[in-house]
Parts: C-alpha cells; sequence; structure tokens
C-alpha cells in the first residue's frame, strides 16, 4: 500500500510545476507523558514515508512505520499548511491520521523544519484534550528533485 501512495504522490508531482515529492524518514520519536508515567514507549520508529508538496503552500503525506510507539506497525497519513518563515525555516500547521490506534483517529500537529531536519510534535495538543501523552518526532526530509 504504501509504494502506490508514493508512486502517486511522485505522480503528482510530474504533473505540476509548483511542486515537489520528498521522502519522508522518521528516525527518533520522544514521548512526553501525563498520566501513566510507567508507560514504555517504543522511542525508535523506523519507518519511511513520502509527500507532495502542492503550490509551496500544501502538503499531502503518508508514512510507514514498521515499529510504531506501541510496536506494532502503522500506517499514517497527514495534511500540512506550509509557511516559510526564512530562507531555511519552514513552520508547519498540520493534522494527521493514524490506523492503528484505538484511542486517536485524527490528531493536530505543528511542526519545524531547518535544511533537511523536521521536528514534529503533538504538544500542546495531546495534553489539552486529555492524552496520556505527547510525541515529539525527528524526521529527515529527502527532496526527490521532481
Amino acid at each position: 500500500m504504501i509504494k502506490k501512495l508514493i508512486l502517486i504522490i511522485t505522480l503528482f508531482g510530474f504533473n505540476n510545476a509548483h511542486s515537489e515529492v520528498n521522502v519522508v524518514v522518521p528516525f527518533e520519536t520522544i514521548h512526553i507523558k501525563y498520566d501513566n508515567k510507567d508507560q514504555v514507549y517504543n522511542e525508535n520508529n523506523s519507518g519511511i514515508g513520502g509527500e507532495y508538496v502542492y503550490s509551496d503552500k500544501h502538503v499531502f503525506g503518508a508514512l510507514y512505520l514498521n515499529i510504531d510507539s506501541y510496536n506494532n506497525k502503522n500506517f499514517y497519513a497527514y495534511y500540512a499548511f506550509k509557511y516559510k518563515y526564512q530562507k531555511n525555516i519552514i513552520l508547519y500547521a498540520s493534522v494527521m491520521y493514524p490506523t492503528n490506534y484505538d484511542n486517536l483517529d485524527i490528531a493536530p500537529m505543528i511542526a519545524v523544519s531547518y535544511g533537511y531536519v523536521r521536528v514534529t510534535t503533538t504538544y500542546p495538543f495531546g495534553k489539552l484534550a486529555g492524552a496520556v501523552a505527547d510525541i515529539v518526532n525527528i524526521q529527515l526530509i529527502i527532496p526527490s528533485g521532481f
């Protein structure tokens, strides 16, 4: 499924001169625990994804994690509004949809990137919604050149 989605994102990139396609590689997740301080989370979330950036402002992406925070396979889809703050600093406001969590349907996120590194977080939205934890995820963004 992830291969098909990356192919679709790549094909969209060919159809729009104002678009780009990136490969997303998450490599670390930090959990900010609130309720159950003894809960053990996997913080080495290996996976890969792709994103399609349209008109330099709208980002549609998909991410597959071989091992998520609960040691499960998980697939995420997301949309982000991208704002170029400075030459190498980009801010994002986004919504993420995970497919393998019983207690989470959709999550708002914010992110900042510098160069090819992006840090995304659900903080403070999880805390405000009464979640047991918020996450901070570090990703490597690799432009495909499309």
